[in-house]
């Protein structure tokens, strides 16, 4: 009767199927007695989609003499018979410069085009003396101008 009993509740409290499935993984690079970097990835698999995405850092003293870091995902769907990436992108970003890159993907999983950008240091700094410069002769050059328009000499 036991065995019984115990058949039908292991029958009753079977799970369903389902297929789904994560992952991290957390590694720490070393080269001889240093620090290196610090890797961070994810997986995530369902019945029909995946998800991928990985991060990367420069750590202990590669990472105050070169700081880096990075992040990279792609996410798709499983078909019966290929896998389709829907998208795809990174960023790294170290002291002089960020860069990024994303994928656009069709609905066949055919990339139709990519958009990059990146971003220097003395990019910034030159639109921002740019701007400097710009507001200074906006500013310089409108004094007379509102003497003149208000009547008053200066």
């Amino acid at each position: 009767m036991k065995k019984i009993a115990v058949f039908l509740l292991f029958i009753c409290l079977l799970p369903s199927a389902a297929f789904s499935a994560g992952v991290e993984h957390r590694l720490n690079v070393r080269i001889g007695f240093f620090d290196a970097a610090r890797v961070n990835m994810n997986y995530d698999l369902t019945e029909n989609k995946y998800n991928f995405s990985s991060a990367v850092s420069t750590a202990g003293t590669f990472g105050d003499l070169y700081e880096f870091n990075a992040s990279y995902s792609s996410s798709g769907v499983f078909t019966k018979d290929k896998v389709i990436t829907k998208d795809y992108n990174y960023v790294t970003k170290n002291k002089s410069h960020t860069r990024t890159k994303q994928l656009v993907f069709d609905k066949n999983g055919v990339i139709s085009h990519r958009l990059s950008t990146m971003v220097t240091l003395a990019m910034i700094w030159g639109i921002t003396l740019s701007i400097f410069f710009a507001f200074s002769f906006i500013i310089a050059h409108q004094a007379p101008f509102y003497a003149w328009v208000s009547g008053s000499a200066i």
